[in-house]
């Protein structure tokens, strides 16, 4: 592990890194999933590794890169028995702040609840340890305010998680929680997509109606998802797609918000 640490460090050799990476997932070949303990989690080594590896995912300027470390990082998480991997899911969403990385780390959640279901393992999920992880996951930050593009993957996968809960296992879901959640979360939500479509519609027709500048008049700030430049220099049409590429994610949001609100009526 000292030794695959090291290889990592080296931040501006993307070989070497790579073969830090692909030599990780050779190892993990030979460990078979479910095998490692929860107590694991608690070794100093795997800590750092773990948290040099979501470095990679979050901030390497590769794809490749990237897409590997995800796919270790999953590998690793996999090789933990249902108690560990609950607690390594409830470790990253305490500790990761980026939106994808969040967003995937839920999305592993909704998988293992489906893994579990029926089993004695389930239990780790039950009541009060469920709304705990719903409780990490299902906020604005700032309420109404919140930039939704810049939480969209969390936003979705919250969501998703919320509604495959809501089907299949709402008994562990009270009623007073159930309301709490819709105020502080479903309602601002529903608030929010409203005010950001209103504001992302009304730029649409400005930047429809403006004319076309010369190249070295051209100034134009927009911010859509990780896409957050101070200011961009682009024609009409660029300025248009960026703009229908946020109406789109807003599309999304509202769609899993509707569904999931339907199911909360019928509770």
């Amino acid at each position: 592990m000292p030794f695959l640490m090291a290889l990592l460090e080296s931040l501006s050799n993307q070989f070497v890194i790579e073969k830090a990476l692909l030599t990780t997932q050779a190892l993990l070949e030979h460990v078979a999933p479910l095998s490692w303990k929860v107590h694991v989690l608690d070794t100093a080594g795997f800590t750092q590794f773990v948290e040099k590896l979501t470095h990679l995912v979050t901030y390497h300027e590769s794809q490749d890169i990237r897409s590997l470390s995800t796919a270790i990082l999953r590998e690793f998480y996999l090789r933990f028995d249902r108690e560990g991997r609950c607690m390594f899911i409830r470790c990253q969403l305490n500790t990761s702040q980026h939106d994808s990385v969040r967003g995937f780390w839920i999305t592993q959640l909704k998988e293992e609840l489906n893994q579990v279901a029926g089993t004695r393992s389930q239990e780790m999920y039950q009541k009060s340890n469920l709304t705990s992880l719903l409780n990490m996951i299902l906020r604005l930050e700032n309420g109404v305010e919140t930039d939704l593009l810049e939480s969209y993957h969390c936003l979705v996968s919250g969501l998703n998680l919320l509604r495959f809960i809501l089907l299949r296992n709402c008994k562990e879901l009270d009623a007073a929680w159930l309301q709490k959640m819709s105020e502080n979360f479903v309602s601002p939500l529903r608030k929010g997509l409203q005010l950001s479509r209103a504001h992302y519609e009304l730029e649409f027709k400005t930047v429809q109606s403006e004319r076309e500048l010369p190249v070295d008049e051209k100034q134009h700030s927009l911010s859509v998802g990780n896409l957050k430049p101070s200011t961009l220099t682009m024609k009409k049409e660029e300025k248009l797609v960026i703009i229908r590429m946020a109406l789109t994610k807003f599309d999304m949001m509202e769609s899993l918000l509707v569904r999931t609100e339907e199911i909360l009526d019928k509770i």
